[in-house]
């Protein structure tokens, strides 16, 4: 009998956490979960870790480890806390599979056979400001960016996708995962939020991944490769789909992402500056400290203003993500008074 695969999951409360474990929950004969984490939701978490026998269950918000420890009295699933057990326990020899995105590059290339690659196409839907203008955009609030039209997910991706800059750090991860420049790299508005992603080959063929805008199809086949099992969720229905729609991203209205191409393009530790710039900048219009706007704003000035580094070191990097982030807060500051 095939031993079952041992899975660990990172943040299982949120969105994509709950779609792991409806996989599992659908395949427990194939599965065994050896981790669950989260950052604060410590009655989930226990829930989670009660229903699927986890073997470890780690709170990151130490001050709930009383909580978490209590909850799991009685049972067989060892409670920790701390981002530093959250790393011990990744790297145990115990779990096989922690998961990845790109899935659908992934299935795409599966096509490949040693065959060079012209382009990937990464679509994107667009977000929730994709149909309005640039002026009534630079008034959008919160609650404006909080709706996506297609995908139920945490409040920082979800304003990361309102801004693009969610596709930017597609861009970013695809270069380095499939080992392409960044110039064969395009996004494409896809707003069906249907077709995930495509390849294109030399001779002009390109490969898509189709499925309905659900990420239980891409996690199921990230943990039971290469085998595809079968799964109880909605199936496309092109006649009643009618029709798929493209376009350009106007980089004018979300400069977000052409920021992202900038910052992958001069290398080093910018794509860095980026990262923590936007994280303060994100964090600080959810709490309606800044505009919409001031969120490319800050994330620009950040890369004119801070250190270049051409070949960082790891310290270099959490020294570049500490020194950005105080230099956005202060920015933040100034835009408050």
């Amino acid at each position: 009998m095939e031993r079952k695969r041992r899975i660990a999951i990172l943040g299982s409360t949120g969105s994509i956490g709950t779609q792991t474990l409806d996989v599992i929950r659908q395949h427990r004969d194939k599965f065994e979960v050896e981790l669950l984490t989260c950052n604060s939701s410590v009655d989930l978490l226990a829930q989670q870790a009660k229903e699927f026998d986890a073997n470890n269950a780690v709170i990151c918000n130490e001050v709930l480890y009383p909580e978490l420890s209590n909850l799991l009295e009685n049972t067989d699933t060892k409670a920790f806390a701390g981002i530093k057990s959250v790393c011990d326990l990744v790297a145990s020899d115990n779990v096989d599979i922690v998961d990845s995105e790109h899935s659908a590059i992934f299935q795409c290339l599966l096509s490949a056979q040693g065959n060079k690659i012209a382009k990937i196409h990464l679509t994107a839907s667009g977000g929730p400001f994709r149909t309005w203008d640039k002026d009534r955009i630079e008034k959008a609030t919160k609650d404006d960016a909080l709706k996506h039209p297609n995908w139920n997910m945490g409040a920082k991706v979800t304003i990361d996708s309102s801004t693009m800059m969610n596709k930017g750090f597609e861009v970013i991860e695809a270069k380095w995962l499939f080992r392409q420049p960044v110039s064969k790299i395009n996004v494409i508005i896809q707003p069906e939020s249907i077709i995930h992603s495509m390849i294109e080959y030399e001779d002009g063929a390109v490969m898509a991944q189709l499925a309905c805008p659900d990420m239980r199809e891409p996690i199921q086949f990230a943990l039971g490769f290469p085998e595809r099992m079968p799964l109880d969720n909605k199936k496309l229905d092109f006649a009643e789909l009618g029709s798929i729609s493209f376009f350009k991203p106007d980089m004018d209205k979300f400069p977000c992402l052409g920021l992202a191409y900038e910052a992958i393009g001069r290398g080093g530790n910018i794509p860095c500056v980026m990262n923590a710039a936007n994280e303060s900048a994100v964090a600080a219009f959810l709490r309606d400290r800044i505009g919409f706007y001031d969120i490319p704003h800050i994330i620009s000035e950040c890369m004119e203003k801070a250190e270049a580094i051409k070949e960082p070191t790891l310290d270099d990097i959490f020294m570049t993500n500490a020194e950005v982030r105080r230099m956005a807060d202060a920015m933040i500051e100034k835009m408050e008074r």
